[in-house]
């Protein structure tokens, strides 16, 4: 899991984004995020989710999201000095954005470990295939549960009396 909560992207990176696009849509790609812009702005206004929901459902969507970020926004998050490990998809290198970092098509920058050993120093990224959603179906949930199996059996053979154990996250 992603922290809860993400750095920002920059202005430069945001505009880098925008010339990327440009570059490879061409001229229209105004035309498109315009349209996408004003849409956006629409919706902010009306007071909807920004995505298509069952009819009834964007009321609860968005005071579901609204609680969620509350709650993060108060979340403490504290430094773990066990050892964890993480499970997590391939990387979604989209766009090359200054400082040699990258940026997910969800316009999210990317960490290999999801910007989470500055809590956890000692954690250990274990890639999977799939997508978020994917990496918990067949057939990648597969690779999933023989790579957690390999981790908690390590754990298992080096507990040996440590009561530390070893946390797992997606």
């Amino acid at each position: 899991t992603p922290l809860p909560v993400r750095p920002a992207l920059t202005r430069r990176d945001k505009a880098l984004i925008k010339l990327a696009e440009f570059r490879r849509k061409g001229p229209g790609y105004l035309i498109e995020w315009a349209r996408n812009r004003i849409a956006w702005e629409r919706q902010k206004r009306a007071g909807c989710a920004p995505e298509a929901a069952a009819p009834g459902a964007e009321f609860n969507n968005v005071k579901v999201q609204n609680a969620f970020l509350q709650a993060v926004r108060s979340y403490d998050t504290q430094r773990w000095e066990g050892p964890m490990t993480l499970f997590r998809p391939p990387l979604d290198h989209h766009w090359n954005v200054s400082g040699g970092m990258w940026v997910t098509a969800e316009k999210e920058y990317v960490f290999e470990d999801n910007d989470w050993r500055k809590y956890a120093p000692h954690m250990e990224v274990v890639e999977v295939p799939g997508d978020h959603e994917a990496m918990v179906l067949t057939p990648s949930v597969t690779v999933l549960a023989q790579e957690l199996g390999e981790v908690i059996a390590t754990a298992l053979s080096e507990r040996s009396g440590d009561a530390t154990g070893r946390t797992a996250a997606e």
